[in-house]
């Protein structure tokens, strides 16, 4: 047998093994960029979640001191 031969055959069991899941060039490219799409998506919303919880937590932290300062000054200078 032949290089050529031995490659030919290996080619054929190939095809025959893992024809069903050919895709070609073109969808396989589509399939890349549509990944790529989500991760960029993703990060994207990664990014503006955890500033929106920031913002969050900073506010609340900002209402609970104003909140103590109030009751605070309440309780020491009177009504």
């Amino acid at each position: 047998m032949t290089p050529e031969d031995v490659e030919a055959a290996v080619g054929r069991a190939i095809d025959a093994k893992l024809g069903q899941f050919y895709i070609d060039r073109e969808t396989h490219f589509k399939d890349h960029e549509f990944i790529q799409g989500m991760r960029k998506w993703t990060e994207e919303a990664k990014g503006v979640v955890l500033r929106s919880v920031l913002k969050f937590l900073t506010a609340i932290t900002i209402l609970a001191c104003v909140a103590g300062f109030i009751l605070w000054g309440r309780e020491h200078f009177g009504k």
